[in-house]
């Protein structure tokens, strides 16, 4: 159901940020994922490197439609 499809985008964007811990100092790991008002993910990103752009301002920038949730 709804919640199953939050839950999953919920753990999903930890897992993006667990996968860069450490590459991202001094700034902390940080996943991110946009969901539609049905639960489809539009985009999921991760802040890879200090340096790069936040995960959130990728997911942001790569979404054309409209965002329900969006899990940072």
């Amino acid at each position: 159901g709804p919640a199953t499809k939050l839950m999953q985008a919920y753990l999903s964007a930890l897992a993006l940020a667990e996968s860069f811990e450490g590459a991202t100092w001094p700034n902390p790991p940080v996943g991110s994922v946009a969901l539609d008002r049905n639960g489809v993910v539009l985009a999921q990103a991760a802040h890879e490197f200090a340096g790069e752009a936040p995960a959130e301002a990728q997911v942001l920038a790569a979404v054309k439609s409209p965002i329900d949730t969006l899990f940072v």
